[in-house]
């Protein structure tokens, strides 16, 4: 990912960013982290955030790159099936699952998730894995890949 390089949108960045942060927060505090920490801990949460959310907002509009590209579709009742299927995990009725879905353009995240899931099954099936030697190893003090930080409690 970090070999294509292209401009976001900020308006999806921010969305992104607001939904990462979002689960970080309810993550660290399903974990028993104090508000408090959190609060004193925002701007790493929120810098972490940003980056978790550029990231996911690239592959977002790459998958659907390769969607458009390969035509790849999502039908009606691939939509209907997912719905009754999380319906059922969430033991709600469909029809009552599928008006809430409707309220909150929730219909839309369905999609998302099907195409995405269309276009990785894709991209599984024609992957051409090639071996490559690097053309000059990383150093042993050399930074690993960024991941979110969780919150230490103090």
């Amino acid at each position: 990912m970090s070999r294509v390089g292209f401009d976001l949108p900020e308006t999806a960045v921010a969305r992104e960013t607001r939904n990462v942060v979002y689960d970080l927060v309810q993550e660290n505090t399903k974990r028993g982290v104090s508000r408090q920490v959190i609060e004193q801990q925002k701007e790493q949460i929120y810098t972490a955030a940003t980056r978790n959310a550029k990231e996911r907002v690239k592959l977002q509009f790459l998958l659907q790159k390769i969607a458009e590209k390969e035509d790849i579709k999502v039908s009606q009742e691939e939509i209907a099936h997912r719905v009754h299927f999380l319906a059922g995990v969430y033991q709600i009725p469909a029809d009552k699952f599928l008006k809430d879905l409707q309220k909150r353009n929730g219909l839309i995240e369905v999609y998302d998730e099907i195409m995405n899931e269309k276009v990785i099954e894709f991209l599984q099936q024609n992957a051409k894995i090639e071996d490559v030697t690097p053309s000059s190893p990383l150093p042993p003090d050399a930074p690993a890949a960024p991941e979110a930080p969780a919150v230490n409690p103090s």
